[in-house]
């Protein structure tokens, strides 16, 4: 192709091609090379010039950096579901031996093909000495696919903090992810946001959940629990096992009587200090009745 003044100029490189070789200059990037990388990596459509700018701009003050696929927004639907000659397979491969790597985000948009790239990336990740964030946010998770996906997320031994918001999960779904999950050695910080957990799989995702031997944090909000669904949440807050210390249930559909059951069963949660309830039509009784922890509250949002 000619440019200005007859200079020929090269084609532009197929958006996957250039996200793999991106990817490939981030694996076993010596410290050395790591005095200038950017706080976080953006790859992808969004950043067309990001793969020609990395082996530049890489390098970190810690021997880890994070790494956000938000490309997958834009890639095509080929590109995930490996019709382009499996590069989102080879992608998985780099990232999963790349032994820096601290944070992975990958943005989905809700299509089952990218389903396949999270499992791949799960795959690969899960004797990683060094990832502790892991967000897969909008992944077409649901069914018992999201079993199979925590199955291995739950052996990423450094993992503290997992998104899997807006990923379709099921009442059923999470029962399934929490009976994997409860099992992470490191699991610190757990959200669940923007699914379709309803008040039936309440219970047992806390059943499941709050025995989890790290856990601190967990977000349900903008889940149609319900009051049936915070009640049976509540009910399972009881006792010293139970280690958790911040909850989010922003905008579950909570009313008076969820806001009720949540004050009677506060006082057997020895540890929760943070509450997040905003968005939810308590009424002067349901609010009258959780601010009567208030002296042991953080925080009470």
């Amino acid at each position: 192709m000619a440019g200005v003044g007859g200079e020929s100029r090269a084609a532009p490189e197929p958006a996957a091609a250039a996200f793999l070789r991106a990817l490939e200059r981030l694996q076993g990037l010596s410290p050395s090379a790591a005095s200038s990388l950017r706080e976080d990596l953006s790859i992808g459509e969004e950043r067309p010039a990001a793969a020609a700018a990395l082996s530049t701009e890489l390098s970190v003050r810690v021997a880890t950096f994070p790494l956000c696929i938000q490309g997958a927004r834009q890639l095509p639907s080929e590109f995930w579901s490996g019709k382009d000659g499996g590069t989102c397979l080879a992608i998985a491969d780099v990232i999963g031996c790349m032994p820096r790597l601290s944070r992975l985000v990958l943005l989905g948009r809700g299509e089952r093909a990218q389903f396949s790239v999270a499992l791949a990336i799960a795959q690969r990740l899960r004797r990683h000495g060094n990832v502790r964030d892991i967000r897969m946010i909008g992944i077409d998770a649901g069914g018992a696919l999201v079993y199979e996906l925590t199955a291995h997320l739950r052996n990423v031994r450094a993992l503290a903090y997992l998104c899997l918001d807006n990923c379709g999960l099921s009442d059923a779904g999470v029962e399934l992810a929490a009976r994997h999950l409860r099992h992470a050695p490191a699991l610190e910080e757990l959200t669940l946001s923007h699914n379709a957990i309803t008040a039936a799989g309440a219970g047992p995702l806390a059943r499941q959940l709050l025995h989890a031997p790290a856990l601190k944090v967990l977000s349900l909000s903008w889940n149609a629990l319900g009051d049936a669904g915070v009640a049976a949440f509540a009910r399972e807050l009881r006792g010293d096992a139970n280690g958790l210390r911040a909850l989010s249930l922003r905008r579950v559909g909570m009313a008076r009587a969820g806001a009720e059951a949540l004050a009677r069963e506060w006082r057997r949660a020895p540890h929760l200090a943070r509450l997040d309830v905003f968005q939810n039509r308590v009424g002067d009784a349901g609010a009258l009745a959780l601010a009567q922890h208030l002296r042991r509250l953080e925080g009470l949002v």
